[in-house]
């Protein structure tokens, strides 16, 4: 796997420390120094690739949401049952035919069998379990509760696959339509608007402007023009998705502009936030310190800006500010949680506080894409039909003029 080289400032034994780690992702870096015994750790500037003795280029697939939610959940169930988990595990890999899996179950089998603790088990396979997880199923072992938290990450990776197919829901409908008049209007370009060209070329008569331009850009259309055209946006999207993946700047800027997008941007925000509350939330039932859990949290997000806010909320905690005054620090939180928080902390129930937010801005981010798929539905019929209709308006508009020509 290719990873990076961090450089970062952190604190030790009260003294400041300049450190070069090398580490898959910021998030990854954050926690390797906190590991290590360093406070407040800051990102100074990150590295060019650095090499590492194996590159898998052809790495394996990570198990797909539904598949470790499935087996999350019946885990839970036999060890709730009060099966003994290696007997849990063997009836598991029983049941699943995939290669990936039955790879996966029978090597965290045969490690539990020499001995290995279930979490160090799981640790082997990073790809296909978060820290997230691997956190949980630690705590899970040490506190005798293992049922217990395999029901609560089955409830978060519910939580998180229902979101998911919100989601997808809600964006099928206007990308198949969208597809379908793009689709339409390309073969009305390519195929039918040459043929009505002809006919009106051979009759020699004066065209309306709106068929004109109709005309002009079926031939662009057709020409090498639009090859040339295609490869460069092809350019350009590869182009932003390498500077994406090296600079964080760029996806910082990106995240910015993706959460000022009307409607778009307040969704992507309560959907972050409420898996940045979630996972505090179990990882503080777990035992894990806030400091790393804010970090483990932050890697949840693909916006850089939550993530570098998170991140940096997580640094600022050894300063000894309250987590909701922190969190009020940044804009890309919304009010309410640090309004909330405060509540949580003055109560001290700050995790129950977390997992009612976690449920709150799920419940949040539901209604708001409900209410984008009843605001796109009709937009984008009515779309469609001002693409066609005008295409085809544009079409006849000298048979429709010339009709009345000799009717009058």
């Amino acid at each position: 796997m290719i990873s990076m080289e961090y450089s970062i400032t952190a604190h030790k034994d009260n003294k400041r420390h300049h450190l070069q780690i090398e580490a898959h992702s910021l998030t990854t870096a954050y926690l390797i120094a906190q590991q290590r015994g360093y406070s407040r750790p800051q990102i100074r500037h990150s590295s060019k690739w650095s090499s590492v003795a194996e590159i898998n280029i052809f790495p394996p697939r990570p198990l797909a949401a539904k598949q470790l939610l499935n087996f999350t959940h019946k885990l839970s169930v036999m060890v709730g049952a009060g099966l003994p988990v290696i007997d849990a595990l063997e009836l598991l890999s029983r049941q699943y035919k995939q290669k990936t899996a039955q790879k996966i179950l029978t090597d965290i089998i045969h490690s539990v069998q020499q001995g290995k603790s279930l979490h160090a088990a799981f640790s082997n396979h990073p790809r296909h379990f978060s820290p997230l997880y691997l956190n949980m199923i630690a705590a899970g072992e040490a506190s005798g509760q293992l049922d217990l938290f395999l029901k609560r990450l089955a409830t978060w990776l519910e939580t998180q696959q229902m979101l998911k197919s919100s989601v997808t829901s809600a964006l099928f409908y206007p990308i198949t339509l969208l597809v379908i008049t793009i689709g339409i209007s390309l073969f009305m370009m390519i195929n039918i608007v040459p043929v009505f060209t002809e006919m009106y070329d051979a009759l020699g008569a004066e065209l309306p402007g709106p068929t004109t331009s109709l005309i002009a850009l079926s031939e662009i259309i057709s020409s090498p023009v639009m090859l040339g055209a295609t490869l460069l946006v092809i350019l350009f999207i590869s182009t932003a998705h390498m500077l994406g993946r090296k600079w964080q700047k760029y996806r910082l800027g990106i995240s910015l502009v993706v959460l000022k997008t009307p409607l778009f941007g307040i969704i992507i925000q309560k959907s972050s936030v409420a898996r940045i509350c979630h996972i505090l939330a179990n990882l503080m039932q777990a035992g894990v310190n806030l400091p790393q859990a804010l970090t483990l949290a932050a890697e949840s997000t693909s916006l850089e800006a939550i993530k570098i806010a998170t991140l940096s909320v997580a640094s600022e905690l050894y300063s000894g500010e309250r987590l909701s005054h922190l969190f009020s620090r940044h804009a890309v939180f919304p009010e309410e949680l640090s309004h909330m928080l405060a509540a949580g902390e003055r109560t001290g129930t700050t995790d129950e506080m977390l997992t009612a937010l976690a449920r709150y801005y799920t419940h949040e981010t539901q209604t708001l894409l409900k209410a984008l798929t009843t605001l796109i539905e009709p937009v984008m019929i009515v779309f469609i039909g001002a693409v066609i209709g005008g295409l085809v308006i544009a079409l006849y508009l000298p048979i429709f003029s010339a009709g009345g020509a000799i009717a009058g």
